[in-house]
């Protein structure tokens, strides 16, 4: 059985819609409300951005996928993807999808283009604070998901100073409170946790033991480790170490003056 493939209305996407410059963004659009439509673009070889249209200020759900065929001559083949608004939480802390509020996006079948239309009422989407979030501060703040590009390039500096590149990318942010809010690391945390995650991809296994072997590995306390017959860990601080001996050589030699 062959793939369906959808065919939409000319009115709906076609070449010269992704051709219209007055639609053209590179940035994602912030919030937009019903019936806005616009074209997410990104230059070639920066295909780490292409994802970035879907940090806009909402929660959405991933309804479908589906193939469409570009109307004109052209027949050429694009994909059409469909979502659902989350506009709040169940009893159970479950998620509430909606149709009243959605989004659909049409991906240009051989240029670096999405097209993305909002339909429905934009305030049924929900304004709810990120799902582990523990202070009371923080839980009065509503989710707003980071571009996925900004998240990849947390990872790819792993190993360097999370401060140093959260007070970095910060600066680097545009000050439109709008686009910071989608552009800019959440705080100093979603930079560490996005490390974090990026140690545990490159980790050949999460047991203990190896664990204890990347601690010795990175840092000085660790400084021997026996794994047969019994497994034991010996470790020191090396100051403390200093200061102790230095005790000892001082009571050696008051004894010896006893």
């Amino acid at each position: 059985m062959g793939t369906k493939i959808l065919k939409p209305e000319f009115c709906e996407v076609s070449e010269d819609i992704f051709a219209d410059a007055s639609l053209f963004s590179f940035d994602p659009c912030f919030q937009p409300k019903e019936g806005f439509k616009y074209v997410f673009e990104w230059n070639d070889g920066t295909d780490n951005k292409k994802e970035n249209w879907r940090a806009d200020g909402y929660r959405w759900r991933q309804g479908g996928s589906f193939k469409y065929l570009m109307p004109g001559p052209g027949h050429s083949i694009g994909t059409k993807k469909y979502f659902q608004s989350i506009k709040g939480k169940d009893k159970d802390g479950n998620d509430l999808f909606s149709n009243e509020f959605t989004r659909i996006t049409f991906q240009h079948p051989s240029l670096p283009k999405v097209l993305i239309y909002y339909n429905g009422d934009e305030n049924i989407s929900s304004k709810l604070p990120q799902g582990n979030v523990k202070l009371a501060e923080m839980k009065q703040r509503p989710f707003v998901p980071t571009m996925p590009s900004l998240l990849r390039e947390m990872e790819e500096k792993c190993g360097g100073n999370p401060s140093k590149i959260y007070r970095k990318m910060f600066d680097n942010v545009p000050r439109d409170i709008r686009i910071q809010a989608a552009q800019d690391p959440r705080d100093l945390k979603q930079v560490q946790n996005a490390m974090q995650n990026a140690k545990q991809k490159l980790r050949l296994t999460r047991d203990s033991l190896y664990k204890f072997h990347v601690r010795a590995f990175d840092g000085n306390f660790v400084k021997i480790i026996v794994t047969f017959l019994e497994l034991i860990i010996i470790g020191w601080d090396e100051n403390l170490a200093e200061v102790f001996n230095s005790l000892l050589g001082i009571a050696e030699v008051e004894v010896r003056n006893l």
